[in-house]
């Protein structure tokens, strides 16, 4: 009896996850990139972004070699 109880469970606990997940990663696609979207991307990027990785998505010079620091600059 114990062996079907503890089948039961886990065959509820799978099931349970596989629906979280199912729903978590649902591949309905791409939503529309409206203008007012990209204008909020652009905005956030300018906001917390451009100034690491600059305003035209360059990044900084050199930027797959150490810092002094052992730091990596921002990649493009």
């Amino acid at each position: 009896m114990n062996r079907a109880i503890i089948g039961a469970t886990m065959l509820l606990g799978g099931s349970a996850v596989a629906g979280l997940l199912w729903v978590r990663f649902d591949q309905s696609g791409p939503t529309e990139a409206s203008a007012e979207r990209l204008d909020r991307g652009r905005a956030i990027y300018a906001a917390n972004c451009a100034s690491c990785h600059g305003a035209k998505l360059e990044g900084q010079p050199d930027w797959k070699s150490r810092l002094p620091s052992g730091r990596l600059p921002a990649p493009p």
